[in-house]
């Protein structure tokens, strides 16, 4: 497997553990799972635990090895979480202030 077919795996691992972990379309599967075993409902929310998961069922169907696979989809998923929730944390920071802003520069008007 040359290093652009494995950096495609693993971009593809890491596109559907986001998908399965924080999508809206696998939102009812996620509650599923969750009223059936809360363990397991915590683990599918998980990106490093369903990756890792993910990662090692794919590795298995490609013929490269399970567990180096696995650890790499698992650590990537969770810088990409992270990253993805952060920039949104700031974001939502930023429009809150302009809110405050615009709302003290309203009263100031008047």
């Amino acid at each position: 497997m040359s290093f652009a077919e494995l950096m495609f795996l693993i971009t593809g691992c890491v596109g559907l553990t986001i998908i399965i972990t924080s999508s809206l379309i696998m939102l009812p599967v996620r509650n599923l799972i969750d009223r059936v075993s809360s363990k397991l409902g915590e683990l599918i929310e998980c990106p490093m635990c369903t990756g890792f998961w993910v990662g090692l069922l794919t590795a298995l169907f490609y013929g490269t090895n399970p567990l180096w696979l696995g650890c790499s989809v698992s650590l990537i998923s969770w810088v990409v979480y992270v990253s993805v929730t952060s920039l949104g944390s700031v974001g939502e920071y930023f429009e809150l202030m302009f809110e405050e802003s615009g709302d003290e520069n309203s009263e100031a008007d008047e």
